[in-house]
């Protein structure tokens, strides 16, 4: 059985398209590489495969469970783990604390062992961590519950080379353990250590699904070539030679043949400079897929929030509060001008009381009935207003977390909806936001 199977997955942001018709498979055991620009729609696929998102048409399954049902993908996500683009750790607490509260989760039985391996600073808050430092803490959350399945998004962001090096040799180990490994890149040079397969996606389709060798082999390389007397290198005869230009007195061009016979041809002319880099996985698409006719991107994973279902319910949320609040402000007043002008009526009431429990309860005259009638309606407009600013702050706390990505982490978990939404309500209350 696969670890991923993607079968015409598609999801839509209303009119705006994220991914469209996604056909892929990850085996156990692999390193997939999913590449693709910015804003291709890695990050849509990577939320809806672990059910953050509901696809719009097709479906998915991940260990077995189909990403549009709760209760079996709960399950699931007990042996999966995550390391999303932005890890919205509280800035407040240690590198210890997460890890504390993330094992009692998921579990640590491979904590130790990561942190001999990845070393951000644990005693010292989230504040003060270097972004690569907080990457790391998000490594070893991912894998310290030693899952069968880790799925990363972009997961070398920020870290140095020394630390890149160690990700990618504990990757290539990962391999031999067993684990599997879908992660998202817009890098060609990061994904071609570790990976076995990739799924190439451009503007919400997948574009590309091969090995990693026929796609470099498909990729070339890029040269840039100063000859010492300032002339030009002359290969046009040679086949696997494309996209040449000249900058000054140094020629570039992308070369997709055989190395050896490259070799031969320079070796006709006194090279000042040579550098061979790999090339841009942007112009790999553009030879191999076709040039880009007006990007799309922002038009998916980055398209302006009033153009997003998300933006949508954080309006109608805020909306909603507006009127409820405008509500209770004329049931206050009514009920307020109600009672006033019926104070006659309460007096005749409390005339009614006996003497003896009117004194008791401190009620001398008609104008303390005034002062209580007055007070209730203040506290019944106060408590209102502060119930409709709190909700009013949280849904927009909360929305504004899902519109960028803070909440993913917390959302992969295996918690019930009663649970996550408790978690939620508590990361709220516990927001510096919140005043």
């Amino acid at each position: 059985m696969a670890a991923i199977k993607v079968k015409d997955l598609t999801k839509d942001y209303g009119s705006v398209p994220g991914v469209d018709s996604l056909s892929f498979t990850v085996d156990n055991g692999e390193i997939f590489g999913f590449l693709g620009p910015n804003g291709s729609g890695k990050t849509t696929t990577i939320r809806t495969l672990l059910g953050l998102l509901t696809p719009t048409a097709g479906t998915a399954t991940i260990l077995g469970a189909d990403v549009r049902e709760e209760n079996a993908l709960i399950e699931a996500k007990r042996r999966i783990g995550y390391l999303p683009a932005d890890l919205g750790f509280n800035d407040d607490v240690t590198g210890t604390q997460v890890l504390e509260y993330h094992a009692s989760v998921k579990g640590d039985s491979r904590r130790t062992g990561l942190l001999d391996v990845f070393t951000p600073p644990l005693d010292q808050q989230i504040r003060e961590y270097s972004t690569g430092n907080k990457q790391l803490l998000g490594i070893i959350q991912a894998f310290m519950h030693d899952p069968d399945l880790v799925i990363m998004d972009e997961p070398t962001s920020g870290l140095d080379p020394l630390n890149q090096a160690q990700f990618n040799e504990f990757i290539n180990a990962e391999r031999e353990r067993g684990t599997t490994i879908f992660f998202s890149s817009h890098v060609l040079s990061e994904v071609r250590r570790v990976c076995d397969r990739v799924g190439i996606l451009r503007d919400g389709r997948l574009v590309g699904l091969e090995n990693m060798e026929a796609l470099l082999e498909r990729g070339g390389k890029r040269v840039h070539v100063r000859v010492a007397d300032g002339s030009n290198v002359d290969l046009t005869a040679t086949d696997g030679v494309f996209d040449r230009t000249t900058i000054g007195d140094e020629q570039q061009f992308t070369y997709a043949g055989d190395y050896t016979t490259l070799i031969r041809q320079l070796a006709d002319y006194q090279i000042h400079d040579i550098e061979i880099t790999e090339p841009p996985l942007e112009d790999i698409f553009m030879h191999y897929y076709g040039e880009r006719k007006g990007s799309r991107a922002l038009d998916r994973e980055r398209k302006p929030m009033f153009e997003t279902a998300r933006y949508e319910a954080r309006r109608r949320l805020r909306g909603t509060a507006g009127l409820v609040a405008i509500l209770s402000v004329y049931v206050g007043f009514m009920t307020g001008l109600y009672r006033a002008i019926n104070i006659e009526a309460y007096g005749e009431i409390i005339n009614a009381v006996p003497a003896s429990l009117r004194e008791a309860l401190g009620i001398v005259d008609l104008s303390v009935v005034e002062g209580w009638l007055a007070a209730e309606v203040y506290y019944f407009f106060w408590i209102w207003v502060l119930g409709i600013y709190f909700g009013y702050t949280a849904a927009g706390l909360i929305t504004d977390d899902i519109e960028h990505d803070r909440l993913d982490l917390l959302l992969s978990f295996p918690f019930s909806r009663s649970r996550l939404l408790r978690e939620i309500l508590g990361a709220v209350r516990a927001d510096p936001r919140v005043e």
